[in-house]
């Protein structure tokens, strides 16, 4: 008999990220829906993910809301200046 996946639901309140070499850790903060929302009760999540698939995942988050990525600003010309 096949075991089904477990599925919880829970409020994000924060994330961190670390940069590890080829791989980037993800640790998101929540609360689950109907518990108090004290320390205690906090649970974190570490999701392991290779830079492509947090690139993947960020463009998919930009996309699903509607919104584009950012774009970055020009360098102004003093630091074209100094970069050579």
């Amino acid at each position: 008999m096949e075991q089904q996946p477990v599925e919880r639901y829970a409020v994000v309140v924060g994330w961190t990220s670390d940069d590890l070499g080829g791989r980037i850790l993800l640790k998101f903060d929540s609360f689950e829906p109907g518990r108090p929302r004290d320390p205690e009760h906090l649970v974190r999540a570490n999701l392991f993910m290779t830079k492509t698939q947090a690139v993947q995942l960020g463009d998919y988050l930009f996309k699903i809301t509607g919104q584009r990525t950012p774009t970055p600003q020009p360098r102004g010309w003093l630091a074209r200046f100094f970069s050579g």
